[in-house]
């Protein structure tokens, strides 16, 4: 791995995780491999690209509520966040799936995802 990766990914562990028990918005691990794999401008693209869709999802929802289509568009954003790294987007998204299944109401979930969205954002910014 490039210098300029292992500082990146060092930067990663130490802004994106939490060291006692794991709570940060990025998973350490898939973020390393990412950038070691892709280098810092890949990585921050192909996780940017993850979070635009899950805002785009997120704010899709929040206009038009729950619709035929949401599930699915729940999950692909979600299996974009989990193979991005983004820890806090996927969990929250997570959620949101889980009560569309469950017939639950969303909007008991919209302020835990607006913060993962924005913190999530927050450390892929500091990766840069």
């Amino acid at each position: 791995r490039s210098s300029s990766s292992t500082e990146s990914g060092s930067r990663a562990d130490k802004r994106a995780i939490d060291g006692r028990n794991g709570t940060g918005p990025l998973n350490p691990y898939i973020v390393d491999d990412l950038l070691s794999q892709l280098g810092s401008e890949g990585a921050v693209s192909f996780m940017n690209r993850a979070l635009e869709e899950a805002s785009n999802v997120f704010s899709r929802i929040q206009k038009e509520g729950s619709g035929s289509d949401t599930g699915r568009m729940l999950h692909a954003a979600t299996g974009a966040c989990t193979l991005t790294g983004l820890l806090a987007v996927e969990k929250n998204l997570r959620a949101l799936e889980l009560a569309t299944e469950h017939g639950h109401p969303l909007n008991q979930h919209f302020d835990a995802l607006k913060r993962a969205l924005a913190e999530t954002r927050a450390a892929i910014d500091a990766l840069t």
